[in-house]
């Protein structure tokens, strides 16, 4: 389930959301958040991110994430933390975040992406194979 986050402690999922939505414009009951044309949808979200102060650049967002991540590697193992210090780096930079799956991939990589720092300390080289 989908959870937007209002305040310190205090969540609500999207259902609630749509449903205030919906009642504050009066909007018929059955009323689906769906956009008919791609261009509205397109607009929409730019006006979030302009209110919300973020910029679209998810290369830039998957590259700060995966450089946070290979650098705590060392010292962090389990994926979700590496997740949360990712995510704090993205939001950090002003950037929209990419979707959940993309941090969890990278945290998910096999282990010679995320113990690449600590296999070069205990071995004596920067990377893998190379000594």
């Amino acid at each position: 389930m989908l959870t937007f986050v209002l305040g310190p402690g205090v969540g609500c999922d999207l259902e609630q959301v749509v449903e205030f939505v919906r009642r504050q414009v009066e909007l018929p009951e059955g009323t689906l958040p769906v956009y008919r044309a791609e261009r509205t949808a397109k607009h929409h979200r730019g006006l979030v991110r302009k209110r919300v102060g973020v910029a679209y650049d998810q290369a830039a967002a998957r590259r700060i994430a995966e450089q946070s991540m290979r650098k705590e590697a060392a010292a962090k193992n389990r994926p979700a933390d590496l997740i949360n210090i990712a995510l704090e780096k993205v939001v950090e930079a002003g950037l929209e975040l990419p979707g959940f799956s993309t941090f969890d991939k990278m945290a998910s990589a096999p282990p010679c992406f995320r113990h690449r720092a600590a296999w070069g300390a205990s071995h004596g080289a920067s990377e893998p194979g190379r000594r």
